[in-house]
């Protein structure tokens, strides 16, 4: 099992809604922050789609992130095949949760996400040096504030079928919500502004699946006290896009909206 003292590089994970992201640096040199970039047939953006396409039978993927969006049947047969997106929301409380295929898990896909975003992490850090993945890189994942401690068992052990952990258990595996990971960004960055000691300020996180809000108070030492309750609702881009869809449908009636 790994030690703290074994870490030499530390990589953040942004497993988003619709998006997904991923930055590292070496504790040798802890400012300077590199962001992932080149995707696959999506070079220069920040994040990559979180979305899948599979074969007929749901078993194998044929697609992810980009690609999965763009690709175009060639076959009649091929047309029907649609990519599996916002599976993420699965893990919230929401009542109405997005389709997925019948019979299809959740989990399934959000393994099988991890496993190929995972891939990208693992050559880029061979890549930059030459250390052992999983004993001496510490994986951060933010997660929404509305995950309780079943949703986030669930991210650990996904994160585990992926293979980007060696055992469940794995200290090599940490968690912080989004608006905590906002918040300590904004604190390194409040200098800037010449904001002091006892100093409030608002966090406001719009996501495409949720919207978090946390408000802190600057303390001494570079630490942050909560003064309300973080709080999030279902309300991000996703469902503003889905409202608005709605909207256009109840003008132009559904035919217009599904060609």
């Amino acid at each position: 099992m790994s030690k703290a003292s074994d870490y030499r590089v530390i990589v953040g994970i942004d497993f988003g809604t619709t998006h997904s992201g991923f930055a590292y640096a070496h504790l040798k040199n802890k400012t300077d922050i590199s962001i992932y970039i080149d995707w696959p047939e999506y070079v220069g953006r920040l994040k990559v789609p979180t979305a899948l396409l599979y074969d007929d039978d749901f078993k194998s993927v044929l697609s992810w992130g980009f690609p999965a969006l763009a690709k175009r049947p060639k076959r009649k047969k091929e047309s029907e095949r649609k990519p599996v997106e916002l599976f993420k929301l699965h893990l919230g409380k929401m009542k109405d949760k997005p389709a997925l295929p019948e019979g299809f898990d959740y989990k399934k896909a959000i393994s099988d996400y991890l496993r190929e975003f995972g891939k990208v992490i693992k050559k880029k850090i061979a890549e930059e040096w030459d250390i052992n993945f999983f004993t001496q890189v510490l994986l951060i994942f933010t997660i929404p504030t509305e995950f309780d401690d079943n949703a986030i068992l669930i991210m650990r052990e996904c994160i585990y079928t992926a293979g980007l952990l060696k055992d469940r258990y794995s200290r090599n595996l940490r968690f912080i919500t989004e608006p905590d990971a906002g918040a300590i960004y904004c604190m390194k960055s409040l200098k800037e502004h010449n904001l002091s000691v006892g100093a409030n300020f608002m966090m406001v996180d719009c996501g495409d699946g949720l919207v978090d809000l946390t408000t802190r108070q600057l303390l001494e030492g570079e630490t942050l006290s909560e003064i309300i309750e973080r709080s999030g609702g279902y309300c991000g881009g996703s469902f503003v896009d889905e409202e608005f869809l709605k909207f256009l449908e109840s003008k132009v009636g559904a035919n217009a909206i599904s060609q």
